[in-house]
């Protein structure tokens, strides 16, 4: 004789009894128990418990790499073959061949932290395997340290035929309150023309009456915050060529503008005008009929604004001439006379 056990049902008051067999019991209870522990995952993925508690340490300084450990709650990392760590803003990262799972809820991971990372808190992001995010918000907070030298960009280093009052520039970063801006005629700035102190931002456009024609210079720039001041940047060399570009105009153009130049004909000297909409490298360039580049007037880069350049054709002999203005997104060719 086989054990019967019953099954109550609720029916206001009633009670119905269900004759089942031990074996029917026992299947229906681990299917019972198999849907519970379902239902229960998925309500507690819903309820977002996996997170990111903390990084420790939670601070660190720009330019520096340091070991960090992510500690997690109610995680399970030890499943998962591989893991990303991303932190928002950018500028802090844990490359993925560093990252080591120590248990279900620790992993430990080399932090790098830019030379140029903004100085705030930063939110974590981790993920596994199988697509899972774990996050926590200001997890992590860069902290100020002393600039890096700027990596100068223009003039290029041993430029030739740069204007007199050409733009500077390298590279800047948010943390960076002032640079300083050296100019000499020797490489080891024993006779320093140009010295200044609380420049911005870059770039930075030189006045016309500080560098001479078809002269050598040498330039450094170093970068200071409240916490101190970077060494001196690498030294590079320029060698100017005429007078350079003058600034007519103080309006913002809207476009790009090649102008004919004037006068024209001429004999021996003309002005070509032009403008550019923002901050751009420019390129302008004489040729003859044959094509052949026979002067570079302008080589570098130059702010929004409207400019004027003088070029004068004393060693060429009469004839048609062309000059071509070119810029990342734009060209233009025009044509002069030079008459004797």
């Amino acid at each position: 004789m086989e054990n019967y056990k019953k099954f109550p049902f609720s029916r206001k008051g009633s009670c119905v009894s269900t004759r089942v067999s031990n074996s029917t019991y026992y299947y229906s209870k681990v299917i019972i128990i198999f849907l519970t522990v379902i239902i229960g995952i998925v309500s507690y993925k819903t309820t977002n418990c996996q997170v990111v508690t903390s990084v420790v340490p939670d601070s660190g300084a720009q330019g520096q790499n340091f070991p960090v450990t992510v500690n997690g709650h109610d995680t399970f990392w030890s499943f998962s073959s591989y893991f990303e760590i991303y932190f928002e803003p950018d500028g802090v990262y844990a490359p993925s061949s560093f990252i080591v799972i120590v248990n279900d809820t620790t992993l430990s991971a080399q932090l790098y932290v830019n030379d140029t990372a903004f100085n705030n808190y930063r939110k974590i992001i981790v993920s596994d395997a199988f697509l899972n995010l774990y996050t926590k918000d200001s997890a992590f907070r860069v902290l100020l340290s002393i600039p890096v030298p700027p990596i100068l960009s223009y003039p290029l280093n041993n430029a030739t035929n740069i204007p007199t009052n050409t733009v500077f520039g390298w590279d800047t970063n948010l943390t960076v309150a002032t640079y300083r801006l050296q100019i000499s005629n020797d490489s080891l700035f024993t006779n320093t023309v140009f010295d200044t102190i609380g420049i911005l931002i870059s770039p930075y456009q030189l006045t016309s009456n500080i560098l001479i024609p078809y002269t050598k210079y040498y330039w450094r720039v170093k970068a200071g915050n409240i916490i101190g001041t970077s060494n001196w940047s690498l030294v590079r060399s320029f060698t100017t060529g005429s007078s350079g570009i003058s600034t007519i105009s103080s309006e913002f153009p809207d476009r790009y503008i090649l102008f004919d130049n004037f006068p024209n004909p001429f004999n021996p000297t003309t002005n070509i005008d032009f403008q550019i909409p923002k901050t751009s490298f420019v390129k302008l360039s004489v040729y003859d009929m044959l094509g052949r580049e026979i002067s570079v007037l302008i080589n570098q880069q130059i702010n929004t604004g409207k400019y004027r350049v003088s070029f004068s054709a004393e060693k060429l002999a009469s004839g048609i001439y062309f000059y071509k203005m070119e810029t990342s997104e734009f060209s233009s060719v025009k044509r002069m006379v030079l008459i004797r």
